[in-house]
C-alpha cells in the first residue's frame, strides 16, 4: 500500500498499476486503501479512462467503493469535463448510501464548470445547501467558472 501511496503522490499511474498486477499475482490482499490509491494516482495522471478501469476491477474484486473512491473518480472526470459521468458516480454515492462531502462536491461542480454546464453548478450547489455540505473558496471559484463559460456571468 506504502508503494502505491507513493506513486499516488507523484502521480505515476503506470508505476502505481504495475504494483498493483504484482500484488494481484502475489498472495497479498488489495483492499480499498490499496484500489483508492491506484485509482487517485490514475486521477491526478489525467488518466480518467485507468481510473474508471480500476473501478470496476475493484467492483470485481467485491471491494466496496467508498467516499474516497468516488471522489477521485469524480476528480478524473472533471479533468475532461465528463460533467454526465461525475453527476452519474454522485447519484450512485446516494444510491448505495455512501457520503458525498465539500471535496465530491467540488470535483463535481469542477466537471460541471469545465463542461460550461453552469446550471448543473447552481443546482449542485443548491443541493450542498440542502444537505448542510460545507462550501468553500474551491466550490464557488468553480461555480463563478461555470458561469463565466457559459456566458452568464450577470447572475454571478
Amino acid at each position: 500500500q506504502c508503494a502505491i501511496s507513493a506513486c499516488e503522490k507523484g502521480g505515476e499511474w503506470q508505476q502505481a498499476l504495475h504494483l498493483l498486477d504484482v500484488m494481484a499475482e502475489s498472495t497479498v490482499q488489495m483492499d480499498v486503501i490499496t484500489w483508492n490509491a491506484a485509482i487517485s494516482a490514475c486521477d491526478k495522471g489525467c488518466n480518467w479512462r485507468k481510473a474508471f478501469e480500476l473501478r470496476d476491477l475493484m467492483l470485481q474484486a467485491k471491494v466496496k467503493m467508498n467516499t474516497v473512491t468516488y471522489s477521485a473518480c469524480i476528480s478524473a472526470c472533471a479533468i475532461d469535463g465528463l460533467w454526465l459521468q461525475a453527476l452519474g458516480l454522485l447519484r450512485d454515492m446516494g444510491r448505495k448510501s455512501v457520503d458525498a462531502n465539500t471535496i465530491v462536491y467540488n470535483a463535481a461542480i469542477a466537471a460541471c464548470a469545465r463542461a460550461g454546464e453552469w446550471p448543473q453548478v447552481l443546482a449542485l450547489l443548491a443541493a450542498m445547501e440542502q444537505l448542510g455540505a460545507d462550501r468553500n473558496t474551491i466550490t464557488y471559484s468553480a461555480a463563478v467558472t461555470a458561469l463565466e463559460r457559459g456566458g452568464e456571468w450577470m447572475k454571478v
